[in-house]
């Protein structure tokens, strides 16, 4: 029997096949289904080009991924989530500008469900907390449908805008119900964690921090740390520590550098941040009293995690070092002035 011609809404099926193999890593079969749907509506169809974008994005090819997204969200579909697909990949890859503007596109169409304006309140809430603005933030959530504010996603993030809001004891029981929702959840914990420290309850932050550890740990694919790689990391740190002005690299001078995969459980108990891509060991400056750095160490998956290659390494590690010399030796505006 000869195989029957696809139509249009046999399109529509295979659309829906092809965005579950991308959501399930099948991209073999994601792929062919992409050439089909393309040799049947046109490789520029917005929703062609939407698959296109999300396989883009799950296979880790960020800049080809916004392409085709932004073209297909150009072509002014009648389709909500591709403008929130769009968005959401361009505020991970950073583009915070034109994130935004895909959000409120999405939120300018005619008759979204309750489901759909709460999602896209809530990116678009994300993005403002990115571009420190936590009052506007927290504008953005209210807003949002009173039957959405159990949901562990919203009270993490209202949780998060509340901590840059300097409301952090507020943060605290908010992010405890996020905790307590999705215990499974890492990024809970983490928020929790900084909520409490910022809310002075040190011993539990440390406590949230462990779990944070464990469950990354848990849930961790990278490969095995190897001596090459370790030294390879120590020595681009080294170079960079010399590109520090002179007041500054008196602080971290001759200091060891370790690489791990990420901080150790003991080294968190003592306050390092779980997923400190650059951390500082020792006894930081607080409350007048000099510190004492004992170590620098390194997070090699957290470095994979943060950079798409090779290029963006040197970058990502000064940052992170910039910003650990800022927390530990309390130096803000000396730092921010002089590097």
């Amino acid at each position: 029997m000869a195989e029957r011609e696809l139509t249009v809404s046999d399109a529509s099926e295979l659309l829906a096949k092809g965005i579950e193999a991308v959501e399930e890593d099948d991209f073999d079969a994601a792929e062919r289904i992409l050439d089909k749907a393309g040799d049947l509506l046109g490789e520029n169809h917005p929703r062609v080009l939407h698959l296109a974008g999300l396989l883009g994005w799950a296979k880790g090819e960020f800049e080809r991924a916004c392409g085709f997204l932004m073209q297909a969200a150009d072509a002014k579909p009648d389709r909500f989530e591709i403008y929130l697909d769009c968005a959401e990949c361009l505020f991970v890859t950073g583009e915070v500008g034109n994130a935004e503007a895909q959000v409120r596109v999405a939120l300018a169409r005619k008759g979204l469900t309750v489901e759909e304006d709460g999602e896209a309140k809530l990116l678009l809430a994300q993005i403002r907390l990115a571009d420190d603005d936590p009052e506007e933030a927290l504008e953005v959530l209210d807003s949002i449908d009173e039957s959405l504010r159990k949901h562990p996603a919203w009270l993490s993030a209202r949780g998060s805008a509340l901590i840059e809001a300097d409301r952090a004891d507020d943060a605290v029981k908010m992010l405890e119900d996020a905790v307590a929702s999705e215990s499974d959840n890492a990024d809970h914990h983490y928020n929790l964690a900084l909520a409490l420290e910022a809310a002075g309850n040190e011993s539990r932050a440390r406590e949230e921090m462990l779990s944070v550890l464990r469950l990354d740990t848990a849930q961790a694919q990278g490969e095995d740390l190897v001596p090459e790689e370790s030294e390879a990391l120590k020595s681009l740190l080294e170079d960079l520590l010399e590109e520090l002005p002179g007041p500054i690299l008196e602080l971290v001078a001759n200091c060891p550098i370790d690489v791990r995969r990420r901080p150790s459980e003991v080294e968190v108990q003592s306050g390092v941040d779980a997923r400190g891509l650059v951390y500082f060991v020792g006894r930081p400056v607080k409350d007048g009293k000099p510190g004492k750095l004992d170590r620098i160490g390194i997070s090699r998956d957290i470095l994979l995690e943060e950079v798409d290659d090779e290029g963006e390494v040197p970058d990502a590690l000064f940052a992170a070092l910039v910003e650990s010399i800022q927390d530990f030796f309390d130096r803000d505006d000396l730092v921010m002035e002089e590097v």
